[in-house]
This record gives structure tokens, C-alpha cells and sequence, in this order.
């Protein structure tokens, strides 16, 4: 389906962070149910220091390719964003690459920024869009 800004329906600050709030729970209980596993283990420092890089490294690399790989799907969309009904596209209406798709959400970080300022501007924009929108060129609308 392609982008008409006639008939366009953009996705604001609340779906979105409810979305947000649906993709952190997906991604987040099966880290957190297994680093209570990794924790009854009998590990000495060193091996827990080890095991806590490793997890590290698992946990944002397991968002960002949730998060790259969804977006960049035929549907558009992490699993919160489909449960809300909304899509991410690129401004002219294309569907969002897994470059750009991953460029949006590394910018993330510095929506974050700065008392997440970032994200807040989406109230105000009169497409909704957060500055990592702005940086990446996308929108996200309501499918």
C-alpha cells in the first residue's frame, strides 16, 4: 500500500509509546527470565563478568535486529507497532530499508537525549515525527 498524504493518518506520542511499551515487554521478559536463570548459577567473578558481556551484547543486538528486520518487513512494523496498527515507512511513501531501518533505530538513542526531547517534539510536528524521524527520513502512520 502506498503513501498518499492526502488521506494519511499519522501515528502520535501515545500509540506510539504504547507500541514501544508492547515491543520493550516481547524483547525484555525473556532477558529478564534468563538472567534470573543465569543468576542462580554458582559463577566466580570473572565468568560473571564474562556472562554479563555476553548478555549485553545478545540484549541490543536481539533489539536491534527485532527492531531493523520488522521494520523493514513486508508489514512494516515491530510486533507493538502491528498491535497498535501502525507502519513505518520513508517520507515518499516507500517501504523503509533494513539500512534505514537500523539507521532509525540507532538515532534513537539521541531522541532519548537530553530528557527525550527527541521524542517529545512529535507532539508538536504535524506529522508526529520524533527526531529520529527527522534524521531518518520516515513516518509512521496508522495502517
Amino acid at each position: 500500500m502506498r503513501y498518499s498524504p492526502g488521506n494519511v493518518r499519522y501515528g502520535g506520542f501515545w500509540i506510539r509509546f504504547f507500541a514501544v511499551f508492547i515491543d520493550a515487554l516481547i524483547i525484555g521478559v525473556p532477558f529478564w527470565i534468563l538472567d534470573g536463570l543465569i543468576s542462580e548459577i554458582d559463577l566466580d567473578e570473572s565468568s560473571l563478568e564474562i556472562v554479563g558481556a555476553m548478555s549485553a551484547i545478545a540484549s541490543l543486538s536481539v533489539g536491534w535486529l527485532y527492531e531493523a528486520l520488522l521494520t523493514s518487513s513486508p508489514r512494516a512494523a515491530t510486533l507493538g507497532k502491528q498491535a497498535v496498527g501502525l507502519r513505518v515507512i520513508d517520507i515518499d511513501g516507500s517501504p523503509t530499508s533494513f539500512r534505514r531501518a537500523t539507521g532509525r533505530h540507532f538515532a534513537k538513542i539521541l531522541s532519548g537525549l537530553f530528557l527525550a526531547i527527541g521524542y517529545l517534539i512529535s507532539v508538536l510536528d504535524p506529522q508526529k515525527r520524533t527526531f529520529h524521524d527527522h534524521l531518518c527520513k520516515t513516518l509512521v502512520i496508522r495502517a
